[in-house]
């Protein structure tokens, strides 16, 4: 546990996984925009500090859980953000979803002062990041992938190396798109069961045993849509992100995203109606307005 972790960004993911770090040994100093998070953690031994600078300054790996690429450029790039006081020798581990093109330009950066970066975007969500069970993608320097292994089984059961710096990043979110389009297939399918007089709990028993299947249907139906439950989880707003950094990179690399570009849209409806801090499951409910069902309600698995 020689490694003092620095951890930037303390939201619903942020807080447990560096609660986590603190837990199981690890010297670790928080920083957050907003100070309750930060109080929580120094309760449990955590080391506050004033500003991204100051948390790379003191630390020898740098971890960062932030919302979007434009927030982590600021903390990265902007006055006293992680650029100014990251030392030499110490790695930079960007846990957010995040654009592959701006995780690129900052290792580019920090290669110069000899500082190493990896892409480290995570799935399993807030139960995940509470019992350390996530699933770790990982990006960069295998070597440096190596050294930093220890601190990453902290937080996750699943650690994979995917290659270079950025690939993970650029995994993630094509995977957050395929997760956007299995809610929506899932929604419609079960609205129509419903609408065709099916019972939902058993529509969503049979279909999770056949082809039909998907973590949408056994985990987002069960734990958000059956009791009709949509506080996030994962918010619409933040699958939008996600779906855009995939559909940006189908643009630079001159292909289209022909299900992607249509779901976006579909996504894009519930923000116009207010609803874009919902858990992105919430999209069952425009399946049911559309088709003029009831609200598909089940019993638990």
């Amino acid at each position: 546990m020689g490694d003092v972790i620095g951890f930037i960004g303390l939201g619903i993911m942020g807080m447990p996984m560096s609660k986590r770090l603190r837990e199981t040994g690890y010297e670790v100093i928080v920083y957050d925009i907003s100070s309750e998070p930060v109080e929580k953690l120094v309760e449990v031994g955590a080391k506050k500090s004033a500003s991204p600078k100051d948390v790379a300054c003191r630390s020898d790996v740098v971890i960062s859980m932030l919302p979007t690429p434009t927030i982590t450029k600021k903390v990265i790039f902007g006055e006293d953000g992680v650029n100014a006081g990251i030392r030499r020798g110490s790695v930079y581990i960007d846990m957010s979803t995040s654009d592959p093109l701006l995780t690129s330009h900052i290792a580019e950066v920090f290669e110069e002062k000899g500082v190493r970066t990896l892409d480290a975007p995570v799935s399993g969500g807030i139960k995940g990041a509470r019992e350390g069970t996530l699933t770790i993608m990982v990006g960069g320097c295998r070597a440096t992938f190596e050294r930093v292994k220890d601190v990453l089984s902290c937080m996750g059961k699943n650690i994979m190396y995917t290659g270079r710096v950025g690939s993970a990043h650029t995994l993630k979110v094509i995977n957050n798109m395929l997760l956007a389009m299995n809610m929506a297939a899932t929604s419609e399918a079960l609205a129509l069961g419903v609408k065709a007089g099916i019972e939902p709990t058993m529509m969503r028993d049979i279909m999770s045993v056949s082809s039909g299947r998907s973590y949408a249907l056994e985990v987002k139906v069960r734990d958000f849509v059956f009791p009709r439950n949509f506080a996030p989880g994962f918010t619409v707003d933040l699958l939008n992100k996600d779906i855009d950094i995939a559909l940006n990179l189908g643009r630079r690399l001159g292909t289209p995203v022909l299900l992607g570009n249509s779901i976006r849209q579909l996504y894009e409806s519930l923000v116009a109606k207010g609803q874009g801090g919902k858990d992105a499951s919430i999209i069952i409910t425009f399946f049911e307005e559309m088709m003029h069902t009831k609200k598909i309600k089940g019993k638990p698995s």
